[in-house]
């Protein structure tokens, strides 16, 4: 509320300094005031709060796509926000509890969404120390965006994190001209559960407006135990006043969900544990009720555009957001010395029941255990619930100057940001700790703080007749300081400065018909976890070692860099729209799954790929328009045809014996994780207060490691889904609802998982996707 309080003092100062008659006319859907009566030259523009270097314009040099307030509506009804996004071309996502709520992971062109920027009201949104976006934090974000785009490739956002893969940028707080409410309640299978409710004050007195947003929605999830609990809140406030706008924007929400992250082997999936598939694939390795993650993220945004006058422009975003949050976590049969603790003897032998020989020290591994000089036995491990906190702040400033010139247009901009984190462990309780081990005992505490900050010019200059250049220069400095390790002591400093040069031709013969051929080049540091991990047993930085002691000057994962090439062409006809992409990306050092995932803190370990290619195509495609004086129909169809492969990559499994590592050559085999195909179609119909849709989506094969092995792979499936409408007018309340059958025909199939190396064995891991379900939702409009 205090970013609220600076907001209203800032408006009613800027109305002191509002031109009499300013503001006096409703604003129009491009931001300028209309003032129907008035003179021309009191027509005042507007500053827009867009940042132009985030979101792409229709005739950028760049492939995106751009979903409107009404299209979002139609796509959302309650699901992570990847999961509603991945409809569109180059994108794919799959969630842990399998019915798209609760943590879902977004890909787009093969990268995943800790190597894509997303960006909300232009500020950024990926975690400074881990790069990735954790969408459970803001459920419901889409019930208030005016506007999603979705950019692939090196994106045009010149700040935030580096966009290897593309962009997601989101627009919130969906003003409108006159007063409105909304009221939605839907249910569904797997006990779903949602209600949402916003309202628009309109354009008030003084050119103010209003919005507001609450939603609350529970899922018992298609897995067990994969239940969540979500509710968030969306305030925002815009005041107009002569050529200055101010907007706050609040948005959060605390969540509670039951984690499960670990997915299931082949016979779970096959229904060979218990002979029902229905039941086996639906199993959660995580089966502790406790298994728990807590967090609340709450953002404030203060937003300020200023146009002096015409063709020079202004704005300006401060942004604060604190997290903090706690994973409760039971294991079983760990090392005492992994949380700090000293083996201890006792007499009991039997302390941990029929399993006991698992926990005491059997040195010769003979099944006899070992004991001292008074015929004690010794403690090396136990069972434990252990609680892991995450305290972060985060805070920014970006700036943006906006120039016309003669034959173009110049913007100039910026950001600093900094993030300060805080991670430590508690040992909740524990079967088997040492005599006199205190309760909450901490077994890590560290506290890194990251710095951000960077300089960009984007210079957008016609070179002659329907032909266009545009030219940015960026400098992106990332630095991570580690410093209060209570435990390791590790300290150290590391620095990252990149230029980010993009060129990209634009050619409008005519208004239907746009081309563009674009180059980027981009770079990114590694996430903090690669170079430390301080919540992994015994984790050592990765740094080189010297005598046996870490160089701090030489980590061992270097950043990824990338020349992305593009050509794109699209045409916009008066009932058919059509639009075709190619793109190269080359990567040296490109950070990759290596071949490992931690199944203990549930993340895959990452690497450097000397050489490796993504490229591929992307088509998209609109048909619309009413069959005689019928339904008005809509086709819409795209397709991602890709080859991701490593041209030079080795990677080295651990194995067990007496050959620490197994060396794996991968040149010339796919990159994991991704399918190469993907497909949508859809068709909808509607006609007076009805509506019926169809849509389905294919995903290729996925290869769950680097191996390119049928064996660790999820095979492809086609997914349709139905829906049926109806709407009528109830005095001035329009009532409707809206029936969807998702996965219609009861498709068994796997949308995600991991493979990994160990004694020579492979081990894979499937998150299944769910079986037929249905969501019914109810819809008023006040």
């Amino acid at each position: 509320m205090r970013m609220l309080a600076i907001a209203l003092a800032l408006g009613s100062l800027l109305t002191a300094w509002a031109p009499e008659g300013a503001g006096a006319g409703p604003v129009t859907p491009n931001g300028t005031t209309d003032t129907a009566g008035d003179t021309l030259k009191r027509i005042v523009p507007i500053a827009g709060i867009e940042v132009s270097t985030a979101r792409a314009g229709d005739r950028a040099p760049l492939a995106h796509t751009t979903l409107g307030r009404d299209e979002i509506a139609r796509l959302n009804w309650g699901q992570d926000t990847p999961m509603a996004l991945a409809s569109l071309p180059g994108a794919y996502a799959y969630s842990d509890a399998g019915n798209g709520i609760g943590y879902s992971y977004l890909s787009i062109r093969g990268f995943p969404q800790r190597r894509i920027s997303v960006l909300v009201n232009g500020v950024p949104l990926n975690d400074p120390e881990s790069h990735e976006v954790y969408w459970i934090d803001h459920p419901d974000l889409l019930a208030s965006t005016a506007e999603a785009q979705v950019q692939r490739g090196v994106g045009s956002a010149l700040y935030g994190a580096a966009s290897l893969g593309g962009s997601v940028n989101l627009e919130t707080g969906p003003f409108s001209e006159t007063p409105r409410a909304t009221a939605v309640v839907g249910v569904g299978s797997w006990d779903t559960k949602r209600i949402m409710a916003e309202m628009g004050s309109g354009r008030l007195a003084g050119d103010w407006n209003f919005y507001g947003r609450y939603s609350r929605i529970e899922t018992q999830g298609y897995r067990e135990q994969s239940w969540s609990k979500l509710w968030s809140y969306a305030l925002s406030a815009r005041k107009l006043a002569g050529r200055h706008m101010v907007r706050v924007n609040l948005y959060g929400g605390p969540e509670e969900t039951h984690l499960a992250y670990l997915g299931v082997d082949a016979s779970a999936m096959n229904g060979l544990l218990t002979g029902g598939r229905d039941r086996d694939r639906r199993l959660n390795p995580l089966t502790y009720p406790g298994e728990r993650d807590h967090f609340f993220e709450p953002h404030y945004e203060l937003i300020h555009s200023w146009e002096p006058r015409p063709g020079l422009s202004f704005s300006q975003t401060l942004f604060t957001f604190d997290g903090k949050g706690y994973y409760d976590e039971r294991r079983l049969n760990d090392a005492l010395a992994d949380y700090g603790l000293t083996p201890w003897a006792t007499w009991d032998p039997a302390l941990f029941g029929p399993d006991s020989l698992l926990y005491y020290r059997d040195a010769d591994g003979d099944g006899v255990l070992d004991r001292d000089a008074q015929g004690r036995v010794t403690v090396e491990k136990f069972d434990l619930v252990r609680r892991r906190i995450v305290a972060n702040r985060h805070y920014g400033w970006v700036p943006r100057l906006r120039m016309a010139h003669a034959g173009g247009t110049l913007t100039f901009g910026g950001e600093i940001r900094a993030h300060d984190g805080r991670h430590y462990g508690d040992l909740a309780s524990g079967m088997g700790l040492p005599p006199g081990t205190e309760p909450d005992q901490r077994y890590y505490d560290y506290h890194p703080r990251t710095l951000a900050a960077g300089l960009y010019a984007r210079e957008e200059l016609p070179l002659a007749h329907a032909l266009a250049l545009t030219a940015d220069l960026a400098w992106r400095h990332e630095s991570y300081a580690m410093r209060g390790d209570a435990f390791a002591d590790v300290r150290f400093d590391q620095r990252y400065d990149f230029a980010q040069p993009r060129l990209g031709l634009t050619f409008t013969p005519r208004p239907a018909l746009s081309a563009f051929a674009s180059w980027s080049h981009a770079a990114r540091e590694p996430a903090f976890r690669d170079l430390y991990d301080g919540e992994g047993a015994g984790g050592m930085p990765n740094f080189r070692l010297v005598g046996g002691v870490p160089d701090y000057g030489q980590p061992l994962v270097r950043p990824e860099k990338v020349d992305d090439f593009e050509l794109g062409a699209s045409w916009r006809g008066s009932a058919l729209s059509a639009s075709a992409g190619l793109f190269r990306m080359n990567f040296s050092d490109e950070l990759v799954y290596a071949g490992q995932f931690n199944t203990d803190l549930g993340y895959a370990v990452t690497g450097n790929a000397a050489k490796s290619v993504h490229q591929g195509a992307e088509l998209a495609a609109r048909l619309e328009g009413r069959i005689a004086r019928g339904p008005r129909v809509t086709l819409d169809a795209n397709a991602t045809l890709s080859d991701n492969h490593f041209v030079r990559y080795t990677e080295y499994a651990p194995t067990g014996g007496i050959a620490l590592v197994e060396r794996l050559d991968y040149d010339g085999r796919a990159i994991g994780l991704f399918p190469t195909v993907l497909a949508n179609a859809g068709i909808r119909a509607e006609w007076s207060a009805f509506s019926l849709g169809a849509e389905t989506r294919y995903a290729g094969r996925i290869y769950l490691d680097n191996s390119e092995s049928m064996s660790a792979s999820a095979g492809p499936r086609a997914v349709l889904d139905l829906s049926a409408g109806t709407r009528a007018r109830i005095g001035t309340t329009h009532a409707g609802i809206t029936l969807r059958v998702l996965n219609t025909l009861d498709d068994h199939y796997a949308a995600g998982g991991y493979a990994y190396r160990w004694g020579y064995a492979t081990y894979v891991a499937y998150i299944p996707g769910a079986t037929r379900s249905a969501v019914a939702e109810f819809k008023f409009e006040f």
